[in-house]
């Protein structure tokens, strides 16, 4: 009990963790998916996303970790995929205000273009081609039900768009060849990640630098990987400097100054979801406080 209660005072100064990924939707324009003949080789992919004003903020850099892109189509023949996206095949564009993912080997990668970029104006865009390989494995869903599209950047954060269901949009083909939603109405929290599981406590895991393998405090899985440092909110000196409901604290318990960190008590898995995204852990931080996964 005592080596735990030291962890956790050691987590709290800890600084706060880039691993922690916020989620920012994106209005959907359009989807095209198609599938002419059934050969993998002529499916084609097309998705764009457009929106000013947005309430996207400084876009992340996939050039320094590369990113990861999820296609899930839902409907009579659903389909899923995702492709890690390279951070040596990223570049800047769009006189410094975008990024752009270009594919490195046509005979296999799927993938042919990613786009997002985000001008002075406040258009903000997202772009993405997928051109038929052996690899392409998405089809039109016969009928169509929803698409979610999710571009998450390692170590940043994570963009998404949707058609159909709560996302909306005008259908105008669903068949077996072609499936295309056009102007989506209404833009759709992105689906947070599975929480990354693992299976020694207390021992080194993830990609955050700081990722420890602690108990869950409930639900599955039974361990998880932990960002140590991601639960902080900035320092404080009392209550009043923390924005609700995160509180003013060292260590279980203890008093806030002089060295203070806003956290977000762990109470219940649903706060800690619905504030932040994590998870409560109650190895490391007995319970008291939410954790951050740690991919």
């Amino acid at each position: 009990m005592h080596t735990r209660l030291v962890a956790a005072a050691i987590l709290l100064t800890a600084a706060v963790s880039t691993c922690f990924a916020v989620g920012h939707p994106v209005l959907g324009k359009r989807i095209i998916v198609k599938n002419p003949t059934g050969d993998p080789q002529d499916r084609t992919v097309i998705i764009l996303a457009k929106e000013r004003p947005t309430d996207v903020g400084t876009l992340s850099d996939p050039t320094v970790s590369g990113a990861t892109l999820q296609v899930v189509l839902t409907g009579g023949t659903p389909s899923d995929d995702t492709y890690v996206l390279n951070e040596a095949f990223w570049e800047a564009t769009g006189y410094g205000y975008g990024y752009r993912y270009t594919r490195p080997d046509p005979g296999t990668d799927p993938v042919q273009r990613v786009f997002i970029k985000k001008n002075p104006s406040g258009l903000m865009q997202m772009k993405v081609v997928l051109r038929g390989t052996v690899n392409l494995s998405l089809v039109p869903p016969n009928p169509g039900s929803e698409a979610e599209i999710i571009l998450d950047v390692f170590g940043g954060d994570r963009y998404c768009t949707g058609f159909g269901g709560a996302a909306g949009g005008t259908v105008v083909s669903d068949t077996s060849e072609q499936w295309k939603v056009v102007s989506a109405t209404a833009e759709v929290a992105c689906t947070a990640p599975a929480l990354p599981s693992c299976a020694s406590e207390f021992s080194a895991c993830g990609s955050c630098g700081d990722g420890i393998c602690v108990t869950h405090f409930s639900g599955d899985p039974y361990y998880v990987c932990a960002s140590q440092s991601g639960f902080s909110a900035g320092s404080c000196t009392s209550n009043a400097q923390c924005t609700s409901p995160r509180e003013c604290a060292v260590s279980p318990g203890g008093p806030c100054p002089p060295f203070g960190e806003c956290v977000l008590p762990c109470n219940s898995d649903t706060l800690c979801e619905n504030e932040i995204g994590g998870f409560c852990a109650a190895g490391t931080c007995l319970g008291v406080f939410c954790m951050i996964p740690c991919y």
